[in-house]
Order: C-alpha cells, then sequence, then structure tokens
C-alpha cells in the first residue's frame, strides 16, 4: 500500500487520503481483504498521529466485518494497541486475548512457544511474535503508568 510509505515517511495526511482511497477501491471490487486492511490502517493512524484514538477504535471495529481469522488477528491486536494509548491497559489486554484466540481459543505466550510448529507459514508466526510484543510492551507501559511491579511481572521477563 502507497499509504504505508506516506505513512513512514510522516506523511499523515497524504497516507490517510490513500488509505480512504483504497478503502473505496476495495469495496468497489468487493475486496473483503483491502477493506479490512485499509480500515485499520486508518483507525491507527487516527489513533497514533492524530490523537483521535475513539475515531480508530471505530474503524478497527469496522474493519472486522471484512475480515478473516489473519485479519482479525491482526485488527484486535491494533485495537489492544489503541486502548493501550488510551491508558486503558485492561481492555488493551482482553484485545491481546482475542487476537490470541483468533489462532486457538485460550491460547497465550506460553502454548504458542509450545506449539509454534502447529502454526504453518511464516505470516502467522510473525503474527503472533508481534502480537506477544505488543502484548508485553502494555504491560510495560502500564508498570511506568502505574508503578505497580504486577505489570512489569506480568511481561514474562521477570
Amino acid at each position: 500500500m502507497l499509504g504505508l510509505i506516506y505513512q513512514d515517511l510522516k506523511q499523515h495526511d497524504k497516507a490517510l487520503a490513500l488509505f480512504k482511497q483504497a478503502y473505496q477501491a476495495d469495496l468497489v471490487l468487493k475486496y473483503n481483504k483491502g477493506c479490512a486492511q485499509s480500515l485499520v490502517s486508518i483507525g491507527m493512524l487516527l489513533a497514533k498521529n492524530y490523537n483521535k484514538c475513539d475515531v480508530g477504535l471505530t474503524y478497527c471495529a469496522a474493519a472486522l466485518k471484512y475480515a478473516d481469522a489473519s485479519d482479525s488477528l491482526f485488527i484486535f491486536k491494533q485495537t489492544g494497541n489503541i486502548y493501550s494509548l488510551q491508558k486503558n491497559y485492561n481492555t488493551a489486554q482482553e484485545y491481546f486475548q482475542k487476537a490470541f484466540n483468533t489462532v486457538r481459543y485460550g491460547m497465550d505466550e506460553t502454548t504458542m512457544l509450545q506449539n509454534s510448529f502447529a502454526f504453518p507459514g511464516f505470516n502467522l508466526l510473525q503474527n503472533l511474535s508481534d502480537l506477544t510484543t505488543d502484548k508485553g510492551d502494555a504491560f510495560v507501559q502500564q508498570y511506568f503508568y502505574t508503578k505497580n511491579d504486577a505489570y512489569l511481572k506480568s511481561t514474562g521477563y521477570i
């Protein structure tokens, strides 16, 4: 997506316009995967770069109606990241768990590592690895926000 290039270049207005344009094109083409990806990209961009977390959450929720299982994992992960931006860490962790549940109900970091060869394809393992990192980052942010050691221990690294 060209929008991602402009996002990396910190040209957020241009990226936003391109994500919206991509969504409209995907809608006309009935390309659900593209619709889901464009909407979640709009949501994250609005949340991270325009401080419009509530609007970003609305876009992420709208993306779910176009999503397959792999898209749902990504959308739930990004929704968790938005809640983390809002310092709503408990809800963020709920969405990280929903992301894990798209692969296997009740899955977590431990079961992912114990069964890493049960997940065919690099993309799924990469998405799960990214999810684990984001979930841990949210616990670290929650620790710095609250100074409660329990959240730092929840990262699994201590």
